[in-house]
């Protein structure tokens, strides 16, 4: 007479332990980023078609900068006036000049940047804090050659 209350038992905890959902992380929704030696992730959204960047060439990009947290602490497309600077010279920070290579004009590139590969241990006083991750949406607007 213990068989059957057993047995219930038994099968109630093979079906639970059978149907419990998988943690999904949240690496694991959404696209994949790659990921360079230097430790900046990168996922392109556009393959461009024009011509790539030189270093020691100007460039112009757009770029929609954000901390972790959402905060927009830089939009040239509101201001509709792309960065412009000669990639290699230490114009742009090395996370955004490295991220150009092997883009195209009108490629669109997703990044995560590094705080090593961004603005470091000293951040930008009120604006960005010491060892920000930045978030970047990056559009190659012109590659002089």
């Amino acid at each position: 007479s213990y068989i059957l209350p057993l047995f219930i038992v038994l099968a109630f905890f093979l079906f639970a332990c059978g149907t419990t959902k998988k943690e999904t992380k949240k690496e694991d929704v959404g696209p994949k980023y790659e990921t360079a030696a230097s430790g900046i992730q990168y996922l392109d959204v556009k393959a461009g078609t024009g011509a790539e960047p030189v270093f020691g060439k100007e460039v112009a990009v757009h770029v929609i900068a954000k901390l972790e947290d959402g905060t927009v602490f830089e939009d040239t497309y509101a201001i509709k006036d792309p960065l412009v600077f000669v990639l290699g010279d230490g114009e742009a920070i090395q996370g955004l000049e490295e991220s150009l290579l092997g883009m195209k004009v009108g490629g669109m590139r997703k990044l995560i940047i590094p705080p090593d590969m961004g603005y470091g241990r000293r951040g930008v006083g009120e604006i960005i804090p010491p060892n920000a991750t930045l978030y970047l949406e990056v559009e190659l607007v012109r590659a002089s050659q």
